[in-house]
């Protein structure tokens, strides 16, 4: 691909990986809320059935954090690469060398073509819905186990 389509790709994926600050607060009063109920309830009565799903809602919580830092980082490179602030216009190997440095990117994945990384990242904002989503399934999970045996 040619630089300016790389960079369109780049500030599509950067609008699109923005979306990720809009799930973060969601999860995050996810967490909160499971984490609330599950002190709560291990001193009113601890079920550890009815608990799990609360357990599970809080390190879903966990992963969708360190989902969120990925995505936000993402989009910030993307923000960088769109407006042409790499090292060397386009070239992102100052960036692959960076990821691969922190652990982030295996060094064999370098130099990939930007459509590969706009589709691994916004692989990353799927996880992290998908970390969100399950977190509202299992605090349902949690109320229904809650109702059933009030009954």
């Amino acid at each position: 691909m040619n630089g300016s389509t790389d960079r369109a790709l780049a500030s599509v994926a950067a609008d699109l990986l923005a979306g990720g600050a809009l799930v973060h607060p969601l999860s995050a009063g996810f967490t909160l809320l499971a984490a609330t109920a599950l002190v709560a309830e291990a001193f009113a009565r601890p079920e550890p059935l009815a608990q799990a799903p609360l357990a599970f809602a809080v390190l879903a919580g966990l992963g969708e954090v360190w989902l969120a830092v990925r995505v936000r980082l993402d989009a910030r490179l993307f923000e960088r690469l769109a407006r042409g602030e790499s090292p060397d216009g386009l070239a992102i190997g100052p960036f692959d060398a960076a990821l691969a440095a922190l652990g982030w990117m295996p060094a064999e994945r370098a130099g990939r073509p930007m459509a590969d990384r706009v589709r691994g990242a916004t692989r990353l904002l799927a996880a992290q819905g998908a970390c969100a989503g399950l977190q509202v399934l299992l605090l349902l999970a949690h109320a229904a186990l809650l109702a059933g045996s009030a009954r």
